[in-house]
């Protein structure tokens, strides 16, 4: 662990942004499994998608062609495009 107030190491961030892309990928995989489907779901991964448009906007969309064509076609569904906060 390291102390709070100390900045993260390039190697502790290159650890937490693996694991990002590892769980982008299986979702990217299989898509079809985690959008098709009328429950939460797809809310939470569009929220997700959509935070890390803010803090990264280009590095996840790469190599993920169908979650980003289904990121951008579900964000404008009227309950989604209600309540996005671009702040």
């Amino acid at each position: 662990s390291r102390k709070p107030d100390a900045p993260a190491s390039k190697w502790w961030e290159e650890r937490q942004k693996r694991k990002v892309d590892i769980g982008l990928d299986k979702i990217e995989k299989d898509l079809a499994a985690y959008t098709g489907n009328k429950t939460v779901t797809p809310i939470l991964l569009c929220c997700m998608c959509h935070f890390l448009d803010r803090v990264c906007p280009d590095d996840w969309r790469q190599g993920r062609p169908g979650l980003t064509k289904w990121y951008e076609a579900y964000r404008k569904e009227p309950h989604m495009a209600k309540t996005e906060v671009n702040e």
